[in-house]
């Protein structure tokens, strides 16, 4: 049984703060690009924000929430979620970026699994374990 997105490392608070940090401070975007990839994002609308993010880091000045609901990214009430982004944007990039490397680790494990069950020999299984592993 595949197991449920839902049930793999993620932290709400650090991607909700992510973003909401550099909404605060929309000047740390270029800083911070290539630390967090959208896919890294267990959210997708908060994914999808920092893509928006990552192609307006040229033009941080202008960046704030009107941009990105400008792209269909709502994310509610703006002061409400803005307050999210209290801790420093670097650190909430470390703990989303370990989420998700947990994350696609555990799925590649459990295909693993799958293929170890289904090998129909013992080098069948080492070979599994290889292409999981790798």
């Amino acid at each position: 049984m595949r197991q449920a997105l839902s049930s793999l490392p993620f932290s709400a608070e650090a991607e909700a703060g992510f973003i909401a940090r550099l909404l605060v401070d929309p000047g740390l975007i270029p800083t911070l690009v290539g630390t967090v990839e959208s896919s890294d994002f267990h959210d997708d609308t908060l994914g999808r924000a920092w893509e928006v993010m990552i192609a307006n880091a040229g033009n941080a000045r202008r960046f704030d929430i009107t941009v990105l609901r400008s792209q269909g990214i709502d994310l509610g009430d703006a002061l409400s979620f803005m307050q999210q982004g209290q801790a420093p944007a670097a650190e909430y990039a470390t703990i989303i970026r370990t989420d998700a490397v947990k994350r696609r680790a555990m799925l590649a494990l459990e295909a693993g699994k799958r293929r170890v069950r289904g090998a129909a020999d013992e080098a069948g299984v080492y070979e599994a374990v290889q292409e999981a592993t790798v």
